[in-house]
């Protein structure tokens, strides 16, 4: 994991429009992250944020690296912020994802049931195939592997290849962060 300091990022803790927001997607990709990392992106300190800010800064960022890269933000200040945010990244049709001090998780979308059971499920445990699900939802490997690829294209699962216990090719899913307690903040 890799985490940065809006404040820090952005150069200010007031910031807001679709410029500012271009010109952070600019400092992102220019880190040239790896496939893999998970960018933690930390509020503290930070005033105003505005929803135009985060859809062509953060939210483009992690739709152009959906599945490759995560996101989630961290010490978000006051509900405007929330707010502000997951409207942001709404309007790229992604997720917000929070972590909290104590370590549990907030998911800011519209999901349905199941995928808010699959969350709970996955974002529990370091790692899941697509055979360990399976046998958790009690399901074919076929429905189990289509659930895990909506997560991953949903931007809410990273996943790599590996080597199967068969000794063929199998995806290993992982979340963005690992918690016990995962809310969901339409409920």
């Amino acid at each position: 994991n890799q985490t940065i300091l809006m404040k820090d990022l952005a150069g200010t803790d007031f910031i807001y429009g679709s410029v500012a927001g271009a010109e952070v997607l600019e400092k992102l990709r220019a880190l040239n992250l790896p496939g893999g990392t998970v960018l933690e992106v930390d509020f503290t300190d930070m005033r105003v944020i505005d929803p135009c800010f985060i859809r062509d800064g953060l939210a483009s960022f992690l739709k152009i690296h959906c599945g490759s890269i995560g996101l989630f933000v961290t010490n978000v200040p006051n509900v405007d912020i929330v707010e502000n945010a997951a409207l942001g990244f709404k309007a790229k049709g992604l997720p917000m994802l929070m972590k909290s001090a104590d370590g549990s998780g907030t998911v800011v979308a519209e999901l349905t049931s199941s995928v808010k059971e699959l969350i709970r499920i996955t974002y529990g445990k370091k790692e899941m195939t697509t055979h360990q699900l399976a046998k958790e939802l009690n399901v074919s490997a076929p429905n189990a592997s289509a659930k895990l690829k909506k997560m991953f294209i949903q931007g809410l699962l990273l996943a790599t290849k590996s080597t199967a216990e068969s000794g063929g090719l199998e995806y290993l899913y992982r979340p963005f962060f690992i918690t016990g307690e995962v809310r969901f903040a339409n409920e």
